[in-house]
């Protein structure tokens, strides 16, 4: 009968024992952020921003805190993935990378092609799932002209450039434009502005879409000598097949610049006026047909 009850209690003496002493042996973790992985949780609030024909922009939102040592970036061009399981441009290397790292430039890109990124974030060996995709598709070159020849004497006049849509070669929402000042003085622009022509009055004069073209945030641009002045982009929708006025107010002290002579565009110009911002000018504009002056390059993307 003894030997009866030894059989029932042996088991619920040593199973007992047996997990004591497994807890025993056993740490307790504070558990990872978890993302779809369940380990670590991806980046978030991917945004990508072409900035040029060459560069887009990166940003995101980390969600691994303070223990995220390093990002991967995938890239797909035009569709297509570039060695999407590899850094895509590598950023700084883990070491060097500081804890807060969460943006990139993304350069030496092609013009005028769609891009996709997805960025995932890297906890000592363990990788999270992708963020959101961000799509963008860098500027494409519309117009190009190489301004050569010396242009002086621009000083308190209003210059309503007109490009003709035959120079226009790509349309998009999204614009830039690159201006180039003189060899040997500075050029002073108070003003800048991007339409259509109107469709009544005067040549010079800009449909209803007219719209300022800013510098750095602000109102018009002094060129020195041998540089260019890239605009900030302007949300302006540039269309195939229509010509564009792009119109200037030079300052009454420093008016050299360079033009280009070509078939095609048309220029004109009144002195002692400041219309740039104007939609319907003053009569009496003078006009050199077939010159371009001042703006050398137009991106555009969509």
């Amino acid at each position: 009968m003894d030997w009866l009850i030894l059989i029932f209690l042996v088991p619920l003496v040593l199973i007992p024992l047996v997990f004591l002493m497994g807890f025993v042996g056993c740490k307790f973790h504070a558990p990872a952020p978890t993302g779809g992985n369940g380990t670590v949780q991806p980046p978030s609030r991917l945004t990508a921003t072409a900035v040029s024909s060459s560069e887009i922009d990166l940003t995101w939102t980390d969600n691994a805190a303070t223990s995220t040592t390093a990002f991967r970036i995938a890239r797909w061009e035009n569709g297509a993935p570039v060695d999407p399981t590899s850094p895509a441009n590598p950023p700084p290397t883990p070491g060097a990378m500081q804890q807060q790292w969460k943006d990139f430039e993304d350069s030496s890109l092609n013009p005028g092609i769609p891009y996709k990124y997805q960025v995932f974030a890297s906890v000592a060996d363990q990788e999270s799932d992708g963020s959101n995709m961000a799509p963008a598709t860098t500027f494409a070159e519309a117009y190009n002209v190489p301004l050569t020849d010396p242009d002086s004497g621009l000083e308190g006049r209003t210059i309503v450039q007109r490009i003709d849509a035959g120079h226009i070669t790509s349309a998009g929402a999204k614009v830039r434009l690159t201006l180039r000042g003189s060899t040997v003085a500075n050029l002073v622009i108070n003003k800048v502005t991007i339409s259509q022509p109107a469709t009544a009055g005067h040549a010079w004069d800009s449909a209803a879409d007219l719209i300022e073209v800013r510098f750095g945030g602000a109102s018009g641009a002094t060129i020195p000598a041998n540089t260019e002045k890239t605009s900030d982009i302007t949300n302006y929708t540039l269309v195939l097949g229509k010509d564009l006025l792009i119109a200037f107010d030079i300052s009454t002290t420093d008016g050299s610049a360079r033009r280009a002579t070509m078939p095609g565009p048309t220029q004109y110009f009144k002195p002692n006026t400041a219309e740039a911002a104007v939609q319907t000018r003053s009569p009496n504009y003078q006009t050199f047909s077939g010159r371009v002056s001042i703006v050398e390059k137009i991106e555009v993307a969509p």
